[in-house]
């Protein structure tokens, strides 16, 4: 009883000390937009975190929140899903290495456990398509990948990208994905 008593309390103290971290934290959707316009974020940061490892710590969090968010996005929208593509749209266009090299691995990983639904958010979002097919593309050139497996893979999923992203979009998709050489 008392170590259920104590589990209990350890329990309930993990969950506010986690609300608590959570205050902390800017709006992540703020975030988003202040990152993408090269705005000052300090003023999304309480006083006493107003530094470049809290900035970085917040766009980490948004970053882990997003990825694990679209793994499981039921939404009719694919609310998570296209939060979380634009995302790695961002830190293409802001040159943000560290998230560039996490993107690569973690936006395929996405798109091979639910090709249908990420597929059907980028057909929603066109200017993000040449960015997250070029992401697709580098995966393979990525760590311990053989780029020798993209044509397997077009030929595995060519059928579910003409009926979902369109035969234009599709073809956009795959110039920018063949474009890629390492």
């Amino acid at each position: 009883m008392r170590t259920r008593v104590v589990l209990t309390v350890l329990i309930v103290v993990a969950f506010i000390l986690a609300d608590r971290a959570r205050a902390d934290e800017p709006d992540l959707y703020r975030l988003l937009v202040y990152q993408l316009l090269d705005l000052d974020q300090r003023e999304l940061l309480d006083e006493q975190s107003q530094d470049l490892l809290a900035e970085l710590r917040s766009w980490t969090n948004l970053y882990v929140e997003m990825r694990t968010k679209a793994k499981a996005d039921a939404s009719a929208d694919k609310r998570s899903i296209k939060t979380f593509m634009l995302i790695g749209w961002i830190a293409q266009t802001k040159n943000q290495f560290a998230t560039i090299e996490a993107f690569n691995t973690d936006f395929m990983e996405l798109f091979e456990a639910r090709p249908h639904e990420t597929l059907q958010a980028m057909a929603g979002e066109d200017f993000l398509l040449p960015t997250l097919c070029t992401y697709l593309a580098k995966s393979f050139f990525f760590e311990k990948n053989d780029p020798d497996g993209r044509q397997p893979w077009v030929d595995r999923h060519l059928g579910q990208m003409n009926p979902i992203l369109g035969r234009d979009r599709t073809m956009r998709c795959l110039e920018s994905f063949w474009r890629v050489h390492s």
